[in-house]
């Protein structure tokens, strides 16, 4: 990225879209593993390492590929899935930064089993509303939605598929919504009459 374009960013502010860090600050891994988690699950985003919080370009203390290593470290002990990144070097007044370009994700994103959205300026821990329905961002194809002719819901691995679901909407069932009603919402299975049978994602 051209020294004008960091420039106009920088101006910009922080925001929906914009997280500025330096590497010398203390709290430097959780706030990158939060904005990126964050960013994954709310929309595109760039941490601009080596600008502080008012907006001063600082430059990287550390040796920049150092910088990008213990990034790209974080990202992948942390965040489940792994989102993708893409980190650029650059230097502005002689100063070097470096630019995490971080990409939605299809999925749900969880930085050390929390889901983080983006409000703002910060990086905040997502809502049960918000996690469901990040929880429905991949669904699956509609072969994998087709019901399996002759199964029913005893025919699941009801632990197993338990499991998975709380990992898809993390608080769901345990704030009450029945795995049953989950699985539909999923694409698992599908109501017919009153019961719930399963698919082939479901069986899978």
């Amino acid at each position: 990225m051209e020294e004008k374009d960091v420039h106009g960013l920088i101006r910009l502010g922080e925001g929906q879209t914009i997280e500025f860090k330096l590497d010398s600050e203390r709290d430097f891994t959780d706030v990158i593993a939060k904005a990126i988690g964050a960013f994954a699950n709310t929309n595109d985003g760039i941490i601009l390492i080596g600008v502080s919080d008012d907006g001063s370009i600082v430059g990287v203390r550390d040796d920049p590929r150092r910088v990008e290593e213990r990034v790209v470290g974080i990202c992948r002990s942390r965040c489940n899935p792994v989102p993708a990144l893409r980190i650029e070097h650059t230097e502005v007044n002689s100063l070097s930064l470096l630019l995490v370009h971080v990409a939605e994700g299809e999925r749900m994103v969880l930085v050390d089993g929390i889901c983080y959205t983006r409000a703002g300026a910060t990086s905040q821990r997502a809502t049960p509303e918000e996690q469901q329905r990040l929880a429905l961002k991949a669904v699956p194809t509609a072969f994998e939605r087709t019901v399996v002719e002759g199964a029913g819901w005893d025919d699941l691995d009801l632990s197993r598929l338990i499991e998975y679901l709380k990992q898809r909407a993390p608080g769901a069932i345990e704030n009450g919504m029945a795995p049953e009603r989950l699985a539909v919402s999923l694409g698992l299975a599908e109501v017919r009459g009153k019961e719930a049978l399963p698919t082939v994602a479901g069986l899978t």
